[in-house]
This record gives C-alpha cells, sequence and structure tokens, in this order.
C-alpha cells in the first residue's frame, strides 16, 4: 500500500493487495488483544502498543524508501546493506537503554 502512495509506476495484483489487507488485519486484531489485556490492569500496554506501531511503521518507510533508491539508480548492493545493517545496529543499540528503562 506504501509503495503504491511513495513509488510511481509500480504495478500491484489482487494477491499483493490481499496481502497487505491480511496483514493490516491481523496487526489490528493483535492491537484489539492488547486493549482487552489493558483493562485487566496493565498501565504499561498503550507505551508498548506504540513502540510496536512505530516499529511497523519505520520499517514500512525503511522498505519503501530502499526500494525507490534502488528503483531510481546503480548502486553497490553489498556495500548499502551493510552500511544499512551497521545503522540499524547502532540506532538500536543506542535506543535499547530507552527501552529497557520503559
Amino acid at each position: 500500500m506504501m509503495r503504491s502512495c511513495c513509488i510511481e509506476e509500480v504495478r500491484h495484483f489482487g494477491v499483493h493487495w490481499l496481502s497487505s489487507a491480511l496483514i493490516l488485519g491481523g496487526c489490528i486484531y493483535h492491537m484489539m488483544g492488547i486493549a482487552e489485556a489493558e483493562e485487566e490492569g496493565s498501565e504499561r500496554y498503550p507505551l508498548f502498543t506504540f513502540y510496536v506501531w512505530l516499529s511497523i511503521g519505520l520499517d514500512v518507510v525503511s522498505h519503501t524508501i530502499k526500494e525507490a533508491i534502488v528503483r531510481s539508480q546503480p548502486l553497490n548492493q553489498e556495500s548499502f546493506n551493510f552500511q544499512l545493517g551497521l545503522f540499524q545496529m547502532i540506532l538500536g543499540c543506542l535506543l535499547f537503554p530507552i527501552i529497557k528503562i520503559t
């Protein structure tokens, strides 16, 4: 769904739309389960829900940007993947104490 909004000349087939709808439905169903658990007395579920949606959103945006870059210009795929993985590892290490505290 995000690809069709951000990348021009991308064709989608019915299986793509069905897959994205299934994933979106699964996320919504899972969040309803978290909302029920929240009613049982845990105050940390809203924060957890926020982190899950934030990570999903960042992942989708990251994949869309990478695909747009790869489609628009030739690049050294190994170097690109290494730099991206290194950045994600560093960011994860920096965010780990914040996540651990909350």
